[in-house]
């Protein structure tokens, strides 16, 4: 704001900005894009499965020590 107030072209942006956005709810947050396995993934659900494979890996369990499995 003070560098905008100590030009005259930056008070006229505040100004217009005022009069048409000023009452607009403030945009959503947007992940940026990612990197995963070499590629550039921008979608959201591209997003939603590199952060799943990577927080949730498939991971086989040895259930050979489990005796009795039967309930």
């Amino acid at each position: 704001m003070h560098e905008a107030a100590n030009s005259k072209e930056g008070i006229w942006k505040i100004a217009k900005w005022a009069r048409t956005k000023s009452h607009l709810p403030l945009e959503p947050a947007k992940m940026p894009d990612l990197q995963w396995q070499g590629a550039q993934l921008g979608t959201v659900s591209g997003k939603a499965r590199a952060l799943y494979e990577r927080f949730y890996p498939e991971t086989e369990a040895d259930l050979e020590d489990i005796a009795d499995r039967d309930f």
